[in-house]
């Protein structure tokens, strides 16, 4: 498998859900993709160039227009795309999770609370997470039930820990294997 890592994967907010559709190895183009999800046709044409960077698809050559290209997952890309359709299935089954789980540090998020941790620790491991970002995403994952936050009164001052819950340890299951 090319060696794609979870952050960068999650860069662009649609690419999971991309590869969940392209899953069964068929041919598609940007638009038929774009009626499929709520995004726009640009959207998901940035999507596909981002996965072609990634190695994960590739032109279908001899098909496609040069304006309307057909995309190809590659050995890497159907691998990857098997744990994307897995995660699709999971977050589409979890009630209140929305497009919470396509933010860009989402994933990476929960990936590093499967074992209990603190904001720090997080910060430094998702490393061009901003401080704003990282709040954001630690917000919406608890409110969505997929994180806990643990505050621990004892220590001066008190400090807070972070661990997926069920729900959130769900949704990354299909990607035990990806590094961050």
């Amino acid at each position: 498998m090319a060696i794609v890592n979870l952050t960068t994967l999650t860069q662009k907010r649609w690419a999971l859900p991309v590869l969940a559709l392209l899953s069964d190895g068929a041919a598609a183009r940007a638009y038929p993709l774009s009626q499929a999800l709520p995004c726009s046709r640009a959207t998901i044409s940035d999507v596909l160039v981002h996965l072609i960077e990634l190695g994960l698809l590739t032109h279908n050559p001899g098909h496609g227009h040069p304006l309307r290209p057909e995309v190809l997952l590659t050995q890497a890309g159907h691998e990857m795309a098997q744990m994307a359709k897995q995660f699709w299935q999971n977050s589409r089954s979890l009630p209140d999770t929305g497009e919470i789980v396509l933010g860009r540090w989402a994933l990476p998020v929960l990936q590093q609370t499967l074992e209990q941790t603190r904001y720090a620790n997080l910060r430094k491991v998702l490393t061009p997470v901003t401080d704003r970002a990282l709040s954001l995403s630690l917000k919406s994952l608890i409110g969505a039930n997929l994180l806990n936050r643990q505050v621990d009164m004892n220590q001066h001052p008190p400090a807070s820990y972070y661990h997926a819950s069920r729900q959130g340890r769900m949704l990354v299951e299909p990607f035990a294997g990806i590094a961050l």
